[in-house]
């Protein structure tokens, strides 16, 4: 994916450096180091960019429910004087900063600030919303002390203002606004042309007025800036932005054997079910053949059965009914960890067909695809557990065939899916090839005051890194102790 993300004042980070994620993206930890923070700070981010309304960030919607977040108090971090929050993702050398603040109880959070800074050009835009100015800048020669800068602030009419006007999202309102301004810039006379500032500022349309005081030689900067190009680069990067996909938390799974629709708001279960369901497959459909794989009774598979159907009972309940050999029987009947299987299998089937349909619509739109999921491991035996890693790498590399970029961010407690990362990395020498690792391992430290770190595979399939205790020498170190405990009977 090689988007980084990084936080300030947001949930248990103080300040958090980007830090980079991959295709397959695992992040480890201990318990309330921060791992489902990144998870969440990316939702929260990657909505308010697609959503239409730039002044505010709903932390209650329907969309982010699921986070657990619910109020700015409970996103922003109690230990910090500052009043606001920041979420930041970078990729390449666009950088996007998103700054929110509010009060205790408020479900929605004030935008501060929109900031997109190109730092191959400098060119910066900074937005504020809800306080109706936007500044551009860039730098304008020199290095280190000596450097040049200018900056123009606009103030903004209550006109442009609000729910998106063009209803393309919160970064086409930004360039609308950025090129509304530069084309009137570049349409105004030289200074010496005009009676001084009201005849110069008067000539700005649409109701921009600077603040400057001296605004003639940063106009001229500013007209001679290519804002195109610098459109163009920041688009491309805000287009691959994963905008469909799904975020599958911790789930408390019941074994009912009916998942009424009245209830699917509190059931993921039923959520997965029903999605699946309305896609009207059949059983020669590609997906359906993915999960009938997938949760076979066969070695490298999850042993849940050998096939599966959804009953839909007068549209108000679902039955999901599972075939081992020639009996069928219902899914309830089963353990807990094959009802989560099939929670992720029905999850990722549904997305997967989701993101084929839009290549195959008559105007394409390979628009890339991003699954959210904490503890996948949740029930399993520990070799099902260690399916996880070759489960997403099928996926991601199925959907590139079809010119699609699948992503995955994965909160995991299992040395043994990490352990499987690395066996896959060494058989495949995937270290060796460029670009060709399509896992990244980030280790998230209990400890607030230390950074997380990427864990990157070597040739061999070892990290490079070391983690912190208590994750993968736990079981030496139990191992160890047997071993001390056995000598020190015999020597007795």
């Amino acid at each position: 994916m090689n988007w980084k993300i990084g936080v300030k004042n947001f949930r248990g980070f103080t300040h958090l450096d980007p830090i980079g994620l991959g295709p397959i993206t695992f992040l480890v930890g201990p318990n309330n180091a921060g791992k489902s923070t990144l998870v969440k700070a990316w939702t929260l981010l990657r909505d308010y960019l697609l959503s239409s309304n730039p002044r505010e960030v709903d932390f209650a919607n329907n969309k982010i429910d699921d986070l657990n977040i619910f109020t700015f108090a409970r996103a922003k971090n109690r230990n910090v004087p500052e009043d606001y929050l920041e979420i930041t993702v970078k990729k390449e050398a666009i950088r996007i900063t998103l700054q929110v603040t509010g009060e205790e109880g408020w479900n929605n959070g004030h935008v501060t600030m929109l900031r997109v800074d190109d730092e191959a050009t400098g060119i910066s835009c900074a937005w504020n919303p809800s306080g109706r100015t936007l500044e551009i800048s860039r730098p304008t020669g020199g290095e280190g002390p000596d450097s040049v800068s200018f900056a123009v602030q606009f103030e903004v009419p209550d006109g442009r203002q609000g729910i998106s006007i063009f209803r393309k999202g919160v970064m086409s309102d930004l360039f609308d606004l950025v090129k509304t301004i530069v084309t009137d810039i570049k349409k105004l006379p030289a200074p010496e042309e005009v009676d001084g500032w009201a005849a110069y500022n008067s000539r700005v349309k649409h109701g921009m007025a600077t603040r400057l005081e001296e605004p003639y030689e940063q106009y001229d900067a500013l007209k001679a800036i290519d804002f195109s190009m610098f459109e163009k680069r920041v688009t491309a990067v805000v287009d691959g932005l994963p905008q469909s996909g799904f975020y599958l938390g911790i789930y408390a799974a019941k074994q009912p054997r009916f998942f009424t629709i009245d209830r699917m708001a509190e059931s993921p279960m039923t959520q997965a079910i029903h999605e699946f369901s309305q896609l009207r497959l059949t059983e020669n459909d590609p997906q359906h053949a993915f999960i009938r794989r997938w949760m076979a009774m066969l070695p490298g598979r999850f042993l849940v059965g050998d096939d599966f159907k959804i009953v839909s009972h007068a549209g108000e309940a679902y039955e999901v009914n599972i075939k081992k050999g020639a009996e069928w029987s219902p899914l309830s009947d089963l353990g807990m960890g094959s009802i989560h299987v099939m929670l992720l299998l029905f999850r990722l089937a549904t997305a997967m067909h989701n993101a084929r349909q839009l290549t195959e619509d008559p105007f394409p739109r390979p628009i890339p695809c991003l699954c959210l999921i904490e503890e996948p491991e949740l029930n399993l035996h520990p070799a099902l557990q260690s399916l996880m890693p070759d489960l997403f790498l099928e996926i991601k590399e199925e959907m590139e065939r079809r010119d699609i970029q699948f992503h995955f961010v994965v909160e995991t407690h299992s040395e043994y899916i990490i352990r499987r990362t690395q066996v896959i990395v060494a058989e495949r020498e995937l270290a060796s090839k460029q670009g060709g690792n399509p896992f990244a391992v980030i280790y998230i430290p209990g400890d607030p005051e230390q950074q997380p770190y990427e864990m990157l595979h070597q040739v061999d399939g070892t990290f490079d890194k070391s983690f912190g205790s208590g994750f993968l020498d736990e079981a030496s170190r139990h191992t160890l102790e047997l071993i001390r405990m056995r000598r020190e009977k015999g020597t007795k």
